[in-house]
């Protein structure tokens, strides 16, 4: 787990390092650590960009047989997530 976790602060880190690099760009890094930490209890699937439920639209579904277990939204890296937090409860 240990080595998921540096890889995963490795490759971001690369990116970010190249200032035009936005949340999207740190999708696929991000897709594969939920993976590799969602693997010891069987989770096979994680729907990136998954269809609108109720009119919320989350980054990732983490589904275990079928199952929504966690929604997860994204955000680029030193974006203020109390600012996002305001906004979605204004909305």
């Amino acid at each position: 787990m240990y080595n998921l976790f540096t890889n995963y602060i490795q490759s971001i880190s690369t990116k970010f390092s190249h200032r035009e690099t936005s949340e999207m760009g740190y999708r696929t890094d991000f897709e594969i650590l939920l993976k590799g930490i969602f693997e010891s209890i069987n989770v096979k699937r994680i729907d990136h960009d998954a269809k609108a439920i109720q009119g919320n639209k989350p980054d990732f579904v983490v589904l275990k047989n079928d199952v929504p277990i966690l929604y997860v939204e994204a955000k680029d890296i030193g974006v203020s997530l109390d600012k996002v937090e305001t906004l979605v409860i204004q909305i």
